[in-house]
């Protein structure tokens, strides 16, 4: 029971990094477009 609400908890860290990562990946590509107009 405690491993598998590690796991999920785990996964869901992992998750949250993914997304913020992302996030920040579209937001500067989006600037770098905006930039070079």
């Amino acid at each position: 029971m405690m491993r598998d609400a590690d796991n999920v908890f785990a996964a869901n860290k992992k998750a949250e990094t993914h997304s913020f990562f992302w996030l920040l990946c579209a937001g500067s590509r989006l600037q770098w477009a905006l930039f070079r107009h």
